[in-house]
């Protein structure tokens, strides 16, 4: 009775929490099943605790990018990556149905400038969505990255070292992701509002040849020679996020 009259207030360690905010789903309805809400947030800080880079943690986090892209009014909001290990290669992006034109890559060229770059462009509420990829963030940086995406109301996608799995953080929502074979991923929510969960789930990933490609109307693929991620300075792409919000 309690918890039916606070509503989202209140929760018990025996069932998912309710965030006050609607969740975002995953693409996938048994990993919807076991997130509070039914989802990824909407505002905050996800972390997803990698095995290695490249398991197949973008097929996992497409379906939701996708969605985050899309407003019922204006242009589709740009989607912010910030120092991946590896170049983001266009084709495999498109065909995740991930929308190149509105696609911004920085490459800070230290983890502070990477913090520093994930901060602002946080606190601007100007994005769908930041990943961040750290190595090295201690607990103070991620709580203040955790309050900018909140402040913004932005969700942030921190991929992280498996090791790091035993470190504080003031994530509600921790992840380990390994991959089982080749098309298959293991998750494991090891953190949640909510009971512990009995076993990892097993998520069969889209081959390359059924990936779901973009409509006609979409960006195309860029000529060999083009460049379709051209290095961006953290500030300027920081500014420029800013001044679309102004305009809007």
């Amino acid at each position: 009775m309690l918890s039916e009259s606070w509503g989202t207030s209140l929760w018990l360690g025996t069932q998912l929490a309710r965030p006050a905010l609607p969740a975002s789903p995953t693409g996938f309805e048994s990993l919807d099943a076991e997130l509070p809400g039914g989802g990824w947030p909407v505002a905050g800080m996800t972390e997803l605790m990698l095995r290695e880079p490249g398991c197949g943690e973008i097929q996992l986090l497409a379906p939701g990018l996708r969605e985050r892209t899309r407003q019922k009014a204006g242009p589709p909001r740009e989607l912010v990556w910030i120092s991946p290990p590896y170049l983001p290669y266009a084709p495999a992006l498109q065909a995740l149905g991930l929308p190149l034109a509105h696609f911004t890559w920085l490459r800070p060229r230290t983890e502070a400038d990477a913090a520093w770059a994930a901060e602002q462009v946080l606190r601007s509420g100007s994005c769908g969505a930041v990943l961040w990829w750290s190595r090295e963030a201690g607990t103070d940086m991620l709580r203040r990255l955790h309050l900018a995406a909140q402040e913004g109301s932005t969700p942030l996608f921190a991929l992280r070292p498996w090791a790091r799995q035993q470190q504080s953080s003031p994530s509600p929502l921790r992840l380990a992701c390994w991959l089982e074979q080749r098309s298959e991923l293991c998750v494991h929510v090891f953190k949640r509002r909510g009971p512990t969960m009995a076993e990892p789930l097993r998520l069969a990933l889209p081959a390359p040849g059924l990936l779901k490609p973009l409509p006609a109307e979409g960006p195309q693929l860029l000529p060999a020679a083009a460049d379709p991620f051209p290095f961006k300075e953290p500030a300027d792409v920081v500014a420029g996020l800013a001044s679309a919000v102004a305009a809007a």
